[in-house]
């Protein structure tokens, strides 16, 4: 057990998500529905460097009008996402 940042929660369901999103980060943590697959993880674990990088409400700020702007799957941090982790 890391003691260290992002933290990995399991849960039935995501927080104030839609019943199709499988993982969610929020730095410091990863919340995950049982049984998803380690290229999920490996996602979410792009977003929290990403969070960090981004000064975390800049970075929230900027995926928001991202994805108000490219939707979801052109959304620049999701396409980096699935680069960066295969998933």
């Amino acid at each position: 057990m890391s003691i260290l940042p992002p933290y990995v929660i399991t849960v039935k369901k995501i927080p104030l998500m839609a019943d199709w999103v499988d993982g969610l980060a929020f730095w410091p943590f990863i919340f995950i529905k049982p049984n998803t697959s380690a290229g999920l993880l490996a996602h979410e674990k792009v977003h929290i460097r990403q969070q960090v990088r981004g000064l975390l409400i800049f970075f929230y700020i900027r995926y928001y009008y991202y994805q108000w702007k490219y939707g979801y799957k052109d959304n620049p941090f999701e396409v980096e996402a699935r680069k960066i982790s295969g998933h």
